[in-house]
């Protein structure tokens, strides 16, 4: 688990399209989350001065990506108003500009995690 976390995190740091980079940086948070569930069953080690700092690294990661989401989603709903206006519309569809669309979490991935099918991972 360790190792997909490194590898995503070097991975969403070396690419450029944003849509791209949206989505390895929720694969990311998926896999922060669930070393974050496999740790809660070690209380000596949740008790630690390394593991405290550990979790705080996390906790600012899963709120980089948070805070490069809202980011997005506030720029290309910017750029879609920006279509629909005259005469950006005219030029949008001379240059082939089209419509993007927001990122969101589909409705299955925000279930509940089930901490027993994590620990057999």
């Amino acid at each position: 688990l360790l190792e997909k976390i490194t590898r995503l995190r070097e991975s969403a740091e070396k690419i450029e399209d944003p849509e791209k980079r949206l989505q390895i940086e929720q694969e990311l948070s998926k896999a922060l989350q669930s070393l974050k569930v496999r740790f809660e069953n070690y209380p000596d080690l949740k008790a630690s001065r390394n593991f405290l700092q550990l979790q705080a690294t996390l906790t600012d990661v899963e709120e980089s990506i948070a805070a490069a989401r809202r980011f997005y989603n506030q720029a290309v709903t910017e750029y879609n108003n920006i279509l629909e206006q005259i005469p950006f519309t005219f030029i949008a569809k001379m240059l082939g500009l089209q419509r993007k669309e927001v990122f969101t979490i589909p409705d299955e991935e925000r279930t509940n995690i089930d901490i027993g099918e994590l620990l057999r991972k």
